[in-house]
C-alpha cells in the first residue's frame, strides 16, 4: 500500500483545480475592469445628478443620448439617482444608451 503516492496526486489536483480557479478570477478582472470599479460608479453617479440638474433648468424640450455600459443599473427618483453595479463573475459589457427626455418633466429610457 503506497498512500503517500496517492495523498501527492491528490494534493497535486486539488493545486491545480485552484490554480485554474484563480486565473479565471485574475482574466475575469482583467477584462472586465470597470464592473469591479467603484470609480466609475461614482463618476456615473455625479455625471448623471449634474445632467438631470441641467436638462431640467434648460428651457424647452430636449433629448440627450448618454452612452452607457451595461452592468451599471441606473435608478432615477425625484430625490436621488442611484448608480449600481450588477456585476457577475463572467459577463462581457455591452453599450447601451440612457435617453434623456424632457417636456414637462425628465423621462429616462435605456436602450
Amino acid at each position: 500500500m503506497n498512500k503517500r503516492g496517492e495523498e501527492a496526486q491528490l494534493y497535486l489536483i486539488m493545486e491545480i483545480v485552484i490554480g485554474i480557479l484563480v486565473a479565471g478570477l485574475f482574466i475575469s478582472l482583467a477584462t472586465n475592469y470597470d464592473s469591479y470599479s467603484n470609480i466609475h460608479k461614482i463618476y456615473i453617479e455625479q455625471d448623471l445628478k449634474l445632467l438631470s440638474e441641467t436638462l431640467l433648468s434648460s428651457p424647452g424640450e430636449i433629448e440627450y443620448t448618454y452612452p452607457i455600459k451595461s452592468y451599471f443599473d441606473v435608478s432615477l427618483t425625484s430625490e436621488e439617482i442611484q448608480v449600481k453595479n450588477n456585476a457577475e463573475l463572467i459577463q462581457f459589457a455591452k453599450e447601451e444608451k440612457l435617453i434623456f427626455t424632457k417636456t414637462d418633466k425628465l423621462k429616462v429610457v435605456r436602450e
